[in-house]
């Protein structure tokens, strides 16, 4: 997971529990099945239709950990019925940055609302660049006018005015600052997930999770170790960063410890991370 300097202590507390799952991936699914099943027609205890759920405000400090490592929702002060014969709800207010555009857009919010979020989500466990500051979301040309503006009232009204620009283009989860390790077709399933367009997403948590196993095989297991990129494996290699020179290397996990590798000729991490699963 990428180092991100713009979060406060309580998103960084609820990344630091999110973080835990990655390296129990299959348990991560548990958040798509915790969602699923408030979209399905929920029952009471004498078995009757009760109602269909939505969210609302999926973010890492809505998502708890478990004993056994599994992801759990919490906060439900955003969830809303779906009323019978409709598809969506009124968006929900909570969390800017997190509302999908057709909320921010239109006002209103559906199924692939959750999916938008969930999205979200595992764009940040995977490393995506998510700033919470919301000078950082700017352009430049936004930060002279942000800066000039002296009532701080009004500078967080042009602030949310600029993020929701952003996010009624579909340029929150910019997947080109995922690291290096994120394989394409996991990157293609969160480009999906977080589609500008509600009917370009996944239309139900089953078919995401579906997307998901289906590409199993192909997510290899790169963790981050005591700040170091980890491929583990048969061997297990790391990356390190050498100051003096400002390149990277490559280190073997050998049976008296880490030892570096000289037979990866690369000095940058894209492509030593290339060179490495060439090996592993």
């Amino acid at each position: 997971m990428k180092k991100n300097n713009n979060l406060t202590e309580t998103e960084k507390s609820a990344l630091r529990k999110l973080k835990r799952l990655e390296k129990t991936w299959p348990d991560t699914l548990w958040l798509f099945s915790a969602a699923g099943r408030l979209h399905v027609m929920q029952y009471d205890e004498n078995g009757n239709q009760a109602a269909k759920l939505l969210h609302r405000d999926l973010k890492p400090q809505n998502i708890l950990i478990d004993d056994r490592n599994r992801a759990v929702i919490g906060d439900f002060g955003s969830v809303k019925q779906i009323p019978d014969g409709s598809t969506s709800v009124p968006g929900s207010g909570h969390s800017l940055i997190y509302r999908p555009p057709e909320s921010v857009k239109d006002g209103l919010y559906g199924i692939t609302g959750d999916i938008y979020q969930i999205g979200l989500l595992l764009f940040q466990l995977l490393g995506g660049h998510f700033p919470y500051e919301e000078s950082a979301w700017l352009t430049a040309k936004q930060l002279v006018k942000y800066h000039a503006t002296e009532d701080s009232i009004d500078k967080q009204i042009f602030a949310a005015d600029c993020i929701k620009k952003r996010i009624v283009a579909g340029t929150v989860a910019d997947t080109s600052t995922l690291p290096p390790w994120v394989c394409q077709p996991l990157i293609r399933t969160i480009t999906k997930a977080c589609n500008k367009v509600p009917s370009k997403r996944f239309s139900t948590c089953n078919e995401f999770l579906a997307q998901i196993n289906a590409i199993r095989n192909e997510i290899h297991d790169w963790r981050i170790v005591a700040g170091l990129p980890t491929r583990f494996g048969t061997p297990n290699y790391r990356i390190q960063f050498d100051k003096k020179h400002s390149t990277h290397y490559v280190e073997k996990d050998k049976i008296s410890g880490w030892r570096k590798d000289n037979t990866f000729t690369s000095i940058d991490m894209p492509n030593l991370v290339r060179e490495i699963e060439a090996r592993v």
